[in-house]
């Protein structure tokens, strides 16, 4: 498996664990308010925001294949 197949992986697992307060449960249970949103509230934006952004450096990590290679 690439690099990049891993580095998503283990982003998808941290991801799922802190949404569903496995992880970091202090933090998406906090009160006080972030940007106007409640604490958790902004956690979980924060991880939908993050998640687009990161499956685009995911694709932009693709390596091209070569064009000699495809014309075999």
């Amino acid at each position: 498996m690439k690099l990049r197949h891993c580095l998503l992986a283990a982003y998808l697992i941290v991801c799922a664990l802190s949404l569903t307060g496995v992880l970091f449960r202090g933090l998406a249970t906090a009160d006080g308010l972030v940007l106007g949103l409640p604490r958790g509230l902004a956690w979980v934006t924060g991880w939908a925001v993050l998640t687009p952004i990161v499956l685009y450096v995911f694709e932009l990590a693709d390596e091209p294949e070569d064009s000699e290679e495809s014309a075999s």
